[in-house]
């Protein structure tokens, strides 16, 4: 079932070459095919800048934007810019995914074209050598947006990598907001469901997310 199409923004910055390279690779194999690869080169080295671009000769869903150093927030506000899908979504360079993890999120936006379907995920913390589950919980939906900003269940973070988000939600006049519940402007329809797919890999290096979903 491939309807709605989907962007998926990656931000570059010198990553680890193995990690980034099982990243890319987790979602160009997506069973889910109706997707583009938005990869924004954060002013990296020439070797990862190449690497970009030989995954954009590879496959045409990829697209790379090369830029200098703009900073943490290069994924949001030049990222977004350039969705071209329905829905829009992120991934940090070292996380990966498993196969069925947008085929599974887009099933519930196909079938009822939800604002926004959320998920769980699975912590790799090597620094404490555990594996587990995040925020699976039950299934919940929830209708309009004054009950979606108060809902006490719904924490909002900046990076909504186990989100994806309708591109019309994301958008204000001419410009693409920050992930956060003040953007959230035309969200009517949320949709949490209890399923893990994507893998929040931490490490030293690893971008800190703060204030992930709370469910049950």
């Amino acid at each position: 079932m491939n309807y709605y199409s989907l962007s998926i923004i990656i931000g570059v910055y010198n990553p680890d070459i193995h990690l980034f390279e099982r990243c890319i690779n987790s979602i160009l194999q997506q069973t889910y095919k109706n997707i583009e690869i938005i990869l924004i080169d954060d002013g990296s080295t020439q070797e990862v800048a190449d690497i970009c671009d030989l995954y954009s000769e590879q496959d045409s869903r990829v697209r790379v934007v090369h830029q200098d150093n703009y900073g943490v927030n290069a994924k949001f506000e030049i990222g977004y810019s350039l969705v071209t899908g329905d829905y829009a979504t992120v991934v940090d360079q070292d996380d990966y995914l498993d196969l069925e993890y947008y085929a599974t999120l887009m099933k519930e936006a196909n079938e009822s074209s939800f604002d926004i379907v959320d998920a769980g995920y699975i912590h790799h913390d090597f620094r404490n050598r555990q594996i587990s589950s995040k925020f699976i919980g039950n299934r919940v939906e929830y209708q309009g947006m004054e009950e979606i900003l108060q809902n006490k269940n719904i924490t909002w973070h900046q990076d909504d990598w186990c989100r994806i988000i309708k591109k019309r939600c994301l958008k204000q006049g001419n410009e693409f907001k920050l992930l956060d519940s003040v953007s959230f402007k035309e969200v009517r329809t949320f949709c949490h469901i209890p399923y893990a797919g994507y893998n929040y890999v931490e490490t030293s290096g690893s971008t800190q997310n703060q204030g992930i979903n709370n469910y049950n």
